[in-house]
């Protein structure tokens, strides 16, 4: 219970620290990153669900593909080594997805991973090949697309912000008033007392 206490003190510390930070005009770009960066974790979190989903089926598919190969269709033909590369790449299916990520995201070259999905066939191979490019074509961009969507949304002024800079040019403009308005009564209590003693 006190761990869950100290824990809640300390996320409630977080959001004064922030708030302060929010306040102080000073901190301005960084409150636009940090601002922008929350605002972007439901997306992250909706992204990697999206990706882990992704390798997910295409990890099984390079599994099933690797069973077939091992188990029914060469299992004379196959070397110890090629079975060792198969395993390594494709054993399981975490072990394809974790290869499908490194592969996707430049982890290690997608070429590896490519020879061997061809080794266990062909059908396999030019998965592959689409799976890399529906990643680095669509999958990406779309995904940085939303990224700097929600920067630029979060990115705008807050509404504290704005009334902070509005009010400040408020205190500008009345200054210049005042300022202006000594000058105008200077110079027409100057002209009125000339045309008095004229």
């Amino acid at each position: 219970a006190d761990v869950t206490f100290m824990r809640s003190m300390r996320i409630f510390r977080m959001a004064k620290i922030l708030r302060g930070l929010r306040l102080m005009r000073f901190f301005a770009e960084l409150r636009i990153m940090l601002n922008s960066l929350a605002g972007s974790i439901f997306s992250l979190f909706w992204s990697l669900l999206m990706m882990a989903v992704m390798f997910y089926l295409f990890g099984l598919m390079f599994v099933l593909g690797s069973v077939e190969y091992l188990m029914l269709s060469h299992p004379v033909d196959v070397t110890e080594d090629q079975r060792q590369m198969v395993m390594s790449a494709y054993g399981g299916v975490s072990v394809a997805m974790m290869s499908l990520f490194k592969a996707a995201m430049g982890g290690e070259d997608w070429g590896i991973y490519y020879e061997v999905a061809a080794l266990t066939g062909e059908f396999e191979g030019v998965i592959f090949v689409l799976f890399i490019a529906f990643t680095y074509v669509a999958l990406l961009n779309i995904l940085t697309g939303i990224f700097v969507e929600n920067a630029m949304k979060h990115a705008r002024p807050d509404r504290e912000a704005l009334a902070a800079e509005n009010r400040k040019r408020m205190l500008i403009d009345s200054n210049q008033l005042r300022k202006l308005y000594r000058e105008l009564t200077g110079t027409l209590e100057g002209q009125s007392t000339r045309l008095l003693t004229s």
